[in-house]
């Protein structure tokens, strides 16, 4: 990419000078910029100057995995809090047909949007005397966009929230809106943990 800027009146020059300078760069984390002067006595000089610039920073990843979005508890992992044991068993994208299907009053996304069905499995893990299920409301989704999404309210099949008790495991659906093509979806847990969903 070649930039050309014209300098008019350049300070130190006089109102009779101009000059001419090329920056030639490319995407890296360098900028090489060639400067041309020419005075109005013919004299003409060049000198290439360097510029140094900052890379992108590459994103965080703090403590163990699962603690952050952008260090989430890798795919098919278990995730133990509490008296339950989660894990992602996978992710549906564009999946709206398959919500229709599951009801027919399901609602369409929005346009920009697309639905995404996200797969669970759920282990209460406490005595088997015990009967509890998990919440829907706990969960919500972000993407690499960093806007966080609520859950769908839609009808599944099969639901996550079943009641179940204790040393019982289930798999069940959440589903989503998400921005459409929009990459690197986690799921959140209770505002604290971290799942990766695809």
């Amino acid at each position: 990419m070649v930039l050309i800027f014209l300098l008019l009146g350049a300070a130190g020059y006089g109102a009779s000078n101009q000059g001419t300078i090329t920056k030639t760069a490319t995407v890296t984390t360098s900028i090489v910029q060639t400067v041309t002067v020419t005075e109005g006595a013919g004299v003409t000089y060049t000198y290439v100057q360097t510029v140094t610039m900052q890379a992108t920073p590459t994103l965080p990843k703090t403590g163990e995995p699962g603690t952050s979005r952008f260090n989430p508890l890798p795919l098919g992992k278990t995730l133990v809090v509490g008296e339950w044991e989660i894990s992602v068993i996978g992710i549906e994208r564009d999946a709206y047909g398959k919500i229709k299907e599951m009801n027919m009053f399901n609602s369409e996304p929005k346009p920009g949007e697309e639905a995404v069905l996200v797969k669970l499995e759920v282990k209460l893990i406490t005595s088997p005397t015990v009967k509890s299920s998990i919440n829907p409301f706990w969960f919500k989704l972000v993407g690499e966009k960093g806007v966080v999404y609520e859950h769908r309210w839609d009808v599944l099949e099969p639901e996550v929230d079943r009641e179940i008790f204790g040393g019982t495991a289930i798999q069940g659906y959440l589903s989503f809106n998400v921005a459409s093509g929009e990459k690197g979806l986690v799921l959140i847990y209770n505002d604290a943990w971290y799942l990766a969903a695809e």
